[in-house]
C-alpha cells in the first residue's frame, strides 16, 4: 500500500475514527485503525467494536492499494503533531512508513487477518429530498437529541436500551419499564418510512451524536434488528460525504 494525503485531512480523519475506539479493547486489534486505499483515489478508515463502527472516506493520492492495520490512537497522535505537509504512508515489510517532511515514523503493522469483518451499511434503495435512503429516514437535531437521551436514560438501567419511537408525527424517546421508575420524552424530528422503534445503547448513541460535529443528524434504518447509519447533515439538510457511524440496535420486547 502506498499513498499520498494532506496532513489536515489525514489528522481529521483519524482523529474522528479514533474516538470511536474503545477504551479498552476485548481483543487487540480493536485497538487497531484500519486504513484501505483504493485505487479510485479514495482512502477509508475504520473502527470496530461489536457494537459501534466509526469510518470516514477521503481523497488520496494512491500510487498503490492496499489495505493495513495500525494502532490508532497512535496514529491520531502524530498525524495531529505533524507539520503542515502532505503525508506519505508506505507498508514496508511488516511496518506502515508515515512520512511527512523531514519527520519518519515507522508503526507495527497489526495482524490485519483478526480484525472483525464491518457490519454492512443499509443499502439504498431511493431518494427522499436527494438523500439516499433504506426503509426509512430521520433527521434530528444532534443537540437536542443528546439531551433527551441523557435525561431520560436516567431510568434506564446499564444493560438496558432507551426505546426511540419514529413516525410523521416526530420522535419519542423512552426508557425504563419497572414499577420504579419511566420516563418518556416527545421532540421535534423529520422522519420519511413506517412508523419505526429500535432501542440503542445511551452512551454509544451520545458518543456517535458528540463525535459527529454537525448540528444535524441523518439516521438511516433498515429496521429495528439491523444496524442504524448516523450521518453528519450541513445547514441545507444535505448529507455531508465521507463520515458514517454505524450503531448496532439492542433487540428489545414491548
Amino acid at each position: 500500500m502506498k499513498f499520498r494525503v494532506e496532513r489536515d485531512v489525514l489528522a481529521e480523519a483519524v482523529t474522528w475514527v479514533a474516538r470511536g475506539l474503545p477504551a479498552r479493547p476485548p481483543v487487540p486489534v480493536l485497538a487497531g485503525i484500519l486504513m484501505q486505499a483504493d485505487d479510485d483515489g479514495t482512502l477509508t478508515l475504520s473502527a470496530f467494536d461489536y457494537e459501534v463502527s466509526a469510518k470516514v472516506t477521503v481523497a488520496a493520492e494512491v500510487a498503490e492499494a492496499g489495505t493495513v492495520l495500525v494502532l490508532g490512537r497512535l496514529l491520531a497522535d502524530i498525524s495531529r503533531n505533524l507539520p503542515d505537509r502532505p503525508i506519505d504512508v508506505a507498508t514496508d515489510g511488516s511496518k506502515v512508513q508515515v512520512t511527512c517532511g523531514s519527520s519518519r515514523f515507522s508503526l507495527l503493522m497489526m495482524p490485519a487477518d483478526d480484525y472483525p469483518t464491518l457490519p454492512t451499511s443499509p443499502e439504498p434503495s431511493g431518494t427522499i429530498d436527494g438523500h439516499l435512503f433504506t426503509q426509512a429516514v430521520a433527521q434530528v437535531s444532534v443537540a437536542a437529541l443528546i439531551e433527551v437521551v441523557r435525561r431520560v436514560a436516567l431510568v434506564a438501567e446499564r444493560t438496558t436500551p432507551v426505546l426511540h419511537s419514529f413516525s410523521e408525527d416526530g420522535l419519542v424517546v423512552e426508557a425504563g419499564g419497572t414499577e420504579e421508575a419511566r420516563a418518556s420524552e416527545a421532540m421535534e424530528a423529520t422522519f420519511t418510512g413506517e412508523p419505526l422503534t429500535i432501542g440503542f445503547n445511551p452512551q454509544y448513541l451520545i458518543d456517535g451524536l458528540q463525535n459527529l460535529g454537525a448540528q444535524t443528524a441523518v439516521l438511516s434504518f433498515v429496521d429495528a434488528f439491523k444496524p442504524a447509519v448516523i450521518s453528519p447533515a450541513a445547514e441545507d439538510g444535505e448529507i455531508m460525504p465521507g463520515y458514517r457511524y454505524l450503531i448496532m440496535p439492542i433487540r428489545v420486547t414491548r
